[in-house]
């Protein structure tokens, strides 16, 4: 019984990160990598995504674009996203 209540609090506590916090992360990012990195340093030290085991890592890379995203933060690309389409195989930073 207890289980099942806590799974149940667990789902409410993600459900809310994803309806507020993800946004955030990914509007505030310049890419889509980088946003999950940052939800994931939260979802790595709390109970609710841990619980999930090893479906975290899956849960993560899968992470939908959040509803009504906006143009900027994810959606241009990391620095070395958009050195790779300038062809600058070591691209590990953006150069002028």
């Amino acid at each position: 019984m207890f289980r099942w209540i806590s799974d149940r609090w667990y789902a409410r506590q993600r459900a809310f990160d994803l309806k507020y916090l993800w946004p955030q992360c990914y509007n505030q990012a310049s890419c889509r990598d980088e946003a999950v990195l940052a939800f994931a340093m939260h979802a790595l030290r709390d109970p609710a995504w841990l619980r999930l085991g090893d479906d975290l890592q899956d849960t993560l890379n899968n992470l939908p674009p959040p509803e009504g995203a906006t143009e900027r933060g994810a959606a241009y690309g990391c620095a070395a996203e958009r050195g790779n389409k300038r062809g600058n195989k070591n691209a590990s930073h953006d150069q002028p």
